[in-house]
């Protein structure tokens, strides 16, 4: 049987600054308690035999290579083609009415 009761929820809700009725505590206590049984289960599975598993999909990088990334252009140059600048930064149309 899990460890959670209603005063770890209590506990969790003051953590996260979350009001929680009684009932929500006590239902919350009651839905964590049967993941926890579930992962317990979980865990208790014989996985010695199985290799780790580090990359689930063919891929062998997630991140495209792109010639242009190692093109950059100068401050002065950006700052040079904005329409309005100001010192070291572009300056815009407010974009939030006072």
């Amino acid at each position: 049987m899990s460890q959670i009761t209603a005063a770890t929820i209590a506990h969790i809700a003051k953590l996260a600054r979350i009001d929680l009725t009684p009932e929500e505590t006590e239902t919350y206590a009651i839905q964590l308690a049967t993941v926890m049984e579930h992962v317990a289960r979980i865990n208790k599975i014989d996985t010695s035999s199985i290799a780790p598993t580090f990359q689930v999909t063919s891929n062998s990088s997630s991140f495209q290579t792109s010639p242009i990334s190692s093109q950059t252009l100068s401050s002065q140059s950006v700052l040079n083609n904005a329409p309005r600048h100001h010192e070291n930064y572009i300056v815009t149309q407010p974009s939030i009415a006072k």
